[in-house]
This record gives structure tokens, sequence and C-alpha cells, in this order.
């Protein structure tokens, strides 16, 4: 509604500021008495210029005015509406053509004229907008916090927001002309040179990669790059990437296979694998080493309680469901042992334990470890069988071995053995003074003294011996072989020793040595007797040769010096007429034989 009105105020304005504009040129041309000719160029003048207030209808009412202001006060006879000299009529045709045709180009030249100062002012406004769109949309590419890049289809960088410049450690226009395989490291090149391929075969559709970059330093970074192909203006095919920097959540999926692969490794080397149980759902997660150590496929069977039942030895079945059920009734932490008997008829001893704990969901779920103790329940076996065998090698060698804190002065171990050897029970508990009262008084001081020399020389072994004193009188000898443990600090912290009942080799010794010089004794006697006697003695050795003759073979004219080493046939006279006699004789002494009245004859000297 407000245009029309406009308008026609805008017309009614022009009509009456035109006629009194009019009316003051038509009184000047009647006070200058001015030519027909004259008043209607002035006429025309007026009507043009108030044809450029724009409405061609008041325009065209101040012609009609004009004409008849004209006709009246100009055209003879004076003040009258008819035109008599033909000479003015064509004045008055032109004069009104000119008017309206002057009238309607300038209304049309003020249309066209306001047309395009409208179009001037659109197209100012859409370029500001354009400009000031520009200015967000750059400081978007320019600020965004992701790395942008725009490529062509031969790889040559056109535009890289500052950001994405400075997170390679360069300014954008280092980077712009360059070829982007310039940020890439050698052996990823041709992997991103395939991803640019693939982009402009299918123009479009959007691509997404991980790539390692390469800053200006040479430090390398992690990114996730989605990359676009699309027509640029002079259509041709550019390349936009988008590169997030994903470094921090490469290293922490680095760090969790690593760390994944390292409780493998650590899983497959302890022989225990983990587990995880939830009784509502029935879910279930098992490790590989569960897998390995129940020999079973992970890629076959489902994990579960049921499978755990199902390889369990028949023997400890009826534990492992009691388990099972406890947990699933009342849910908390447990630990057992059981064993597994395999398909292929073997058994593995498995030490399981559990925790309870509340999921996000407020399910209970059970998260423990499943152990193979096979190794260690056979090396435990093997211990018990060894220290049986040792405690009944020691039991009946009569030897304890036993370890002495410098210390504290007291036993950190002794065998039953050492117990036994003091004449107290195994499983008595006895005090260091009570097993020092049954230590001989006369060997206390010497024994103290012996084991202070060795823990100040630091002796690595060292022998002594002592006597026990049993209470019904008993003396008993012990002979102790030890060696001294130096510690970390270089004192000696320990003694490893062992005790030796050698009260039987003690009393034997005895009896051996008494033997000795009895039999020395005898052998003296029979040496003297042999002296003594008339007759003289020969003695030979293994092999028949003489080793010692008696005094008495001087007497007889025989040196006794020169026949020592001889065989006592050759020094026999008659070898070659009784061969028969000395070759019996020879064989009664290779048989060990006795013999006697054997006569034979010598030369003497």
């Amino acid at each position: 509604m407000r245009s029309p009105i406009s308008n026609l105020e805008r017309s009614a304005l022009q009509f009456t500021f035109g006629s009194i504009t009019l009316t003051v040129v038509t009184l000047a041309c009647l006070y200058l008495h001015a030519h027909f000719a004259a008043t209607a160029f002035a006429y025309l003048l007026v009507i043009l210029l108030f044809s450029l207030m724009g409405s061609f209808i008041a325009s065209s009412a101040l012609c009609i005015v004009t004409i008849a202001g004209l006709a009246y006060y100009f055209a003879p006879p004076a003040f009258s509406l008819r035109i008599d000299d033909p000479q003015d009529l064509p004045v008055v045709v032109a004069f009104f053509i000119a008017s309206i045709v002057g009238a309607h180009l300038i209304g049309k030249l003020r249309q066209e004229r306001e047309a395009a100062r409208v179009v001037a002012a659109k197209l100012q406004r859409s370029a500001a907008d354009l400009e000031d769109r520009e200015k967000r949309w750059r400081a978007i590419f320019e600020h965004n916090p992701t790395m942008y890049f725009m490529v062509d289809e031969a790889g040559t960088i056109l535009n890289v927001n500052t950001l994405g410049a400075t997170q390679l450690g360069y300014a954008p226009a280092e980077l712009i002309a360059r070829s982007v395989l310039d940020v890439f490291l050698e052996e990823d090149r041709p992997f991103v040179r395939e991803c640019v391929r693939t982009c402009l075969e299918d123009v479009g559709q959007t691509r997404t990669w991980d790539v390692r970059k390469v800053r200006k330093d040479g430090s390398v970074l992690w990114v996730r790059e989605n990359a676009k192909a699309m027509l640029w203006g002079d259509e041709q095919p550019i390349v936009l990437i988008a590169c997030e920097d994903i470094t921090e959540r490469r290293r922490t999926e680095l760090a969790l296979q690593r760390s994944e692969a390292h409780l493998a490794q650590a899983q497959e080397l302890s022989h225990t694998g983990s587990f995880s149980w939830n009784p509502t759902t029935g879910e279930a997660f098992w490790s590989k080493e569960t897998f390995r150590i129940f020999q079973l496929d992970p890629d076959t069977v489902q994990p579960g309680p049921q499978l755990v039942v199902e390889r369990t030895h028949p023997d400890d079945r009826a534990s492992v469901k009691e388990i099972i059920d406890r947990a699933m009734r009342d849910p908390s932490d447990f630990e057992h042992e059981y064993r597994l008997l395999l398909p292929d008829g073997s058994v593995k001893h498995i030490h399981a334990q559990a925790r309870a704990t509340r999921t996000a969901s407020g399910d209970i779920e059970f998260v423990g470890a499943a152990t193979d103790i096979t190794a260690a329940r056979r090396a435990e076996q093997q211990l018990r069988r060894s220290e049986a065998y040792l405690a009944e090698a020691q039991h009946l060698s009569h030897t304890g071995s036993w370890s002495w804190d410098v210390y504290r002065l007291d036993f950190i171990y002794r065998s039953a053995e050492v117990d036994r050897l003091f004449g107290f029970s195994p499983q008595e508990p006895i005090s260091i003074e009570t097993i020092r009262s049954r230590i001989h008084p006369d060997d206390l001081p010497r024994l103290q003294e012996v084991q202070r020399q060795a823990i100040e020389h630091k002796e690595r072994r060292f022998e002594y011996d002592f006597r026990i004193l049993l209470p019904d009188g008993e003396i008993r000898r012990i002979h102790s072989v030890a060696h001294v443990v130096v510690g970390s600090d270089g004192n000696v912290s320990e003694l490893i020793g062992t005790h030796m009942d050698v009260t039987e080799q003690h009393a034997a010794r005895e009896r051996l040595e008494n033997t000795l010089v009895a039999l020395r004794e005898s052998e003296q006697r029979f040496r003297d007797y042999a002296e003594t006697a008339s007759d003289w003695l020969w003695e030979t050795g293994p092999d028949h040769q003489v080793t010692h003759l008696s005094e008495h073979t001087s007497a007889a004219g025989i040196l006794a010096t020169g026949l020592i080493g001889l065989l006592r046939w050759d020094i026999a006279c008659d070898l070659e007429e009784e061969p028969e006699k000395w070759r019996q004789h020879r064989a009664t002494l290779e048989a060990h034989l006795p013999f006697r009245d054997l006569v034979y004859r010598t030369v003497n000297r």
C-alpha cells in the first residue's frame, strides 16, 4: 500500500511545483515580451526538468497546461485558446511531442538509473556479503583446529591453512607450490600417491586413511586424513584434505597393543590365563593362554563354566561344580585348585582365583586368573621326595645340616637329625640354651672360638670337633664342617654346615690304633727272634726278587747286600740239573701256596 501512495504524492508534488514554476516562467515571458518559440523552449526545459522527478502522468499534465498557456497567452490574438498563425502550429506540435517524448525518455532514463542504482546496491551488498563470507570462511579455514591441504591432481599444494603449516613447523608460503609428498615419510609416499589417485577417480566421494607426516625438524606425527576430490571453477579437479592429529591416540593405541602383547607374553611365560564371567548374562571371556591351558580352540568353542566342568578331572569335578554354584548363589571372591584331565590323557594342576566386581549396569562379574601349576606341583612332589631321601640319608649316616645366624646367635634352620644328635625329638621345641647345655663343657669354649675365628677371617670352609654329653652319660663325638656366607655389606651374616656323628669312627680308630700298636710290638718281637735265631731268613716281592736277607747269611759265607734284587733261582747251582723241581716251586709261588723242604745248592763267596 505504501508504494502507490508514495507515487501519487510524488506526482502531486511534481505537478504542483511544476505549475508554480510554469507560472513564474509565464509571467517572466509576458514581462519580457518573449517570442512564442522562446517561451515554448522555456516551457520545455521546465517540463524536462520536472520530468526528472519521475512521474510521467505529472509530466503529461504539465505538458497540457503548458500548451494551454502558450495558446492562451502567447499565440495571437492574445488571451485566446486558438492558434491563428500557421507558423506557430508546428511549434506547438513540436513542443508537445518533444515534451511528451522528453518526459517519457527522462522517466525511462530515471527508471533505468534507479534500477541500476538498485542493482548496484544489491551488487555492493552481495560483494560485501561475499567478502564477509570469504573472510569468515578464511578465518575458519585458517584457525580451524584441523590441518587443511588443497592439492591439485599433480599433488602440488595449492593452499594450506596456518594451523596446518604451523603443526608441521612451516609457514604457509613455504609449503604452497611444493609437492604434498614432501611432508610424508619416504616409505609412505606410494601409499599417499595411491590415495590421492583414488580420490580423483571418484569425485565427491570421501576417503579416509591414517598415515605419518614429517615435521620440518624431522619429527613424525600420525594423522587421520579425510579427503574429497571436487571440481574447481575452471572445471579442474582438486583434492581437499582435512588432517586430524592422532599422534597421541596412535601412541596410546600402540602402547595398548604393546601392553596387550606384553601381557600375552607374560601370561604365556607364567602359564597364567585371565578370564571373566557374568553369572547373570552368562557372558564369559578367556584369554588366549586360558584356551591354551585347557587345550581348546577359541574359534570353535564358546568359553564358560561348562567347559571348565567338562575338562575337570572326575575326582575334582564335584568340588568345581560346588564352587560355581556357590558363586551363582552368593557372588563373592573365590580361590581353589583342581586338576584337568585333557583329551591326550595328561593331567594338569590349575590354581584359579577370581574377584567379584560390579559392572556399570549393576551386574556382578567375576574377573580372575587360572595358573597352570603342574610343574610346581611336580617340583613340590620331587622336593618332598628329595627331602624325604635327604632326611633318610641323614638319619642313616647320622649327619644333620644347619644354618646359624651370627647376629641373633640362633639357628635359622636345623634338620631333624641335628635334634636327634643332641638327643631331642624333632618335633620338640628347643631353645638355644638347651642345645648348648648338651655340649661337653670342655669343648664349648673351643667351639665358640673356632666360629669366632671363622667369622673374623671370613674363612670359606672350616672344620672342628666337639662332644655331646647326653643326660644318660653317653658321649657322642661330632665332626662339623661349615662355611661362611658373606652379605652384601661385606660382613658374615650366616654360617652353614653339617654335624656328623663320628662316635663309631672314633671308636674304630682307637681300636685300629691299638691293633697297630700291638702289631708293631708283635713285629718287633718276631724281628728280635729272627735276628737271634741261628737260621737265616729271606724275603721276596711279587716279582720273586729278593728284598731282604737276615744277618746270618754272612755266617753262611753269603753276602746279603749282593743278593738283593736277584731271583732265588739265579743263585742256585742245580737249576739245570733239576729244572722240574724249580718249575713246580715257581708254580707254587704263583699260586700263593706255602711250601717247605725245598733243598737246593748255592755257592758262597
